[in-house]
C-alpha cells in the first residue's frame, strides 16, 4: 500500500468521492499568501459542472472581514474584502459563522496565529468542520490536542490539518495510515525546516557558515530574523506534531534542541551583532563539515525519536543513510515501524511553498466536505 520511498514535486488535490452536486459553505480567515492561493485555486479548478461547488462564504484579513450569503465572487474577492468596511474582529467572526449554521461547513485557518487556533473548540462545537496549516493547535499542549479531537469526534466533524508538516508532503497521512493499520512507529527521523535543509545541502566547509546564510537571507529563504530558523523552535514544533501523530505522548517542552550556535549569538541585541557572533563561531562549523567531508558525510540538522525521546542535532550521516542525497530546501521524513523495520518507508520533496500548501489545504476541504 506504501512505497518505500516516495518523493513528490507536488500534490494535487486527493481523489475522494463526493455525492452529486455537494455543497461546501467555506469560512476563511487569512488571506495571505497560502489562504490568496487557496481561493485562486478554488476558482480555477473549479467549474459550474463540477459535482462539487465550494461557496465561500466569508473571507477575513486582520483588518477586514466579508460575508456574502451567496458566495464571494472569486474573481474579485480582494477588491471586496480592501472596500469592505466590516472590521474584523475574531469574536464577531466566529460569531457570524456558527450563527448561520449552515450545512457542510469548512472553517479553514491560514494564519499561523495563536487566538485564532485557540478558537478551534468554539468552531468545532458548532458542528463545523476545520481545516488549517497553522500548526499552533496541534503544538500546544498535549491535553488540548486531545481535546481537539474529541470534540471533532462528538460532534461528527472533521479536524484536518496534513498540511502542518511538510507542505504538501504526506507525512501526517502516512503516520495515520500506519497507525489504522495496527502498526507501530519504532523510530522516526525528519528534517522539517526548508531553511536548515538548505543550509547544511549548501555548507561543505569550503565557504563559511555565514556567508550561505547571508546568501540564504538574501535570497528570502530564511526569516528576516534568520535567528528565528536557526534556534530550530519551528521544526521542534513540526517534529512534535510527527512525534504525537506517531503515537507519543509528548509535550514540546519534552523536545530536547541541541543548537549548534552558542547561546550569545542568540542573545545577540541585533541581527548585525548576531552575525558578528556567527563569524567568531564559522571556523569551528567549517572544520565540522570539512572532518564530515573528508569521511564521505554531511550535515545534516535532524530530529530523531526513538525510545520515547525526541532529540534536534547536528549530525554527520554517510552516504546509506536516507538523509544523505537532499537538494535546496526539501524536506524528508524516515519511519521505521513494526512492519517496516528492516527498510524505512522515506518520504521527500519540497517542504514549503504556497502553491502546494494551498492544494493540499484544498484536498483537505473536499475531504472535510464529504
Amino acid at each position: 500500500m506504501m512505497f518505500r520511498i516516495l518523493t513528490l514535486l507536488f500534490v494535487s488535490c486527493i481523489s475522494i468521492a463526493i455525492s452529486a452536486e455537494q455543497m461546501i459553505n467555506m469560512y476563511l480567515i487569512g488571506a495571505g499568501g497560502v489562504g490568496s492561493e487557496l481561493l485562486n485555486q478554488i476558482h480555477q479548478k473549479f467549474t459550474a459542472n463540477d459535482p462539487i461547488e465550494i461557496k465561500v462564504i466569508g473571507i477575513a484579513n486582520s483588518k477586514v472581514m466579508v460575508f456574502n450569503l451567496d458566495g464571494i465572487p472569486l474573481n474579485n474577492w480582494k477588491e471586496q474584502l480592501t472596500q469592505s468596511s466590516e472590521p474584523m474582529i475574531l469574536q464577531n467572526f466566529i460569531d457570524k459563522i456558527t450563527g448561520l449554521n449552515l450545512p457542510h461547513s469548512v472553517f479553514v485557518d491560514c494564519t499561523s496565529n495563536q487566538q485564532v487556533a485557540n478558537r478551534y473548540p468554539d468552531v468545532l462545537k458548532a458542528h463545523i468542520s476545520i481545516v488549517t496549516p497553522n500548526k499552533k493547535a496541534n503544538s500546544g499542549s498535549l491535553t488540548d490536542y486531545y481535546a481537539l479531537r474529541s470534540l471533532a469526534k462528538e460532534n461528527h466533524v472533521h479536524f484536518l490539518y496534513d498540511a502542518n508538516v511538510g507542505a504538501g508532503l504526506p507525512m501526517i497521512y502516512t503516520l495515520q495510515s500506519l497507525k489504522r493499520c495496527g502498526d507501530s512507529v519504532t523510530h522516526l527521523e525528519a528534517i522539517l525546516s526548508g531553511t536548515l535543509s538548505y543550509l547544511f545541502n549548501t555548507f561543505d566547509g569550503s565557504v563559511s557558515f555565514s556567508e550561505i546564510l547571508k546568501e540564504a537571507q538574501h535570497k528570502g529563504y530564511t526569516e528576516p530574523d534568520p535567528r528565528d530558523d536557526l534556534n530550530g523552535l519551528d521544526m521542534a514544533r513540526k517534529f512534535l506534531i510527527l512525534a504525537r501523530e506517531a503515537g507519543m505522548e509528548l509535550e514540546m517542552s519534552d523536545i530536547i534542541i541541541q543548537r549548534f550556535l552558542p547561546d550569545t549569538c542568540f542573545e545577540a541585541t541585533s541581527i548585525a551583532e548576531f552575525y558578528e557572533c556567527l563569524a567568531q563561531y564559522d571556523a569551528h562549523l567549517s572544520n565540522l563539515a570539512t572532518n564530515a567531508r573528508q569521511n564521505n558525510q554531511v550535515l545534516r540538522f535532524i530530529g530523531s525519536l526513538e525510545n520515547g525521546k525526541a532529540v534536534l542535532s547536528l549530525k554527520a550521516v554517510g552516504q546509506d543513510h536516507p538523509f544523505y542525497q537532499l537538494s535546496d530546501t526539501d524536506n524528508i521524513a524516515s519511519i521505521r515501524s513494526t512492519i517496516y523495520c528492516d527498510n524505512p518507508v522515506v518520504i521527500k520533496g519540497p517542504g514549503a511553498g504556497t502553491a502546494i500548501t494551498a492544494a493540499h489545504v484544498l484536498s483537505n476541504i473536499i475531504q472535510a466536505g464529504d
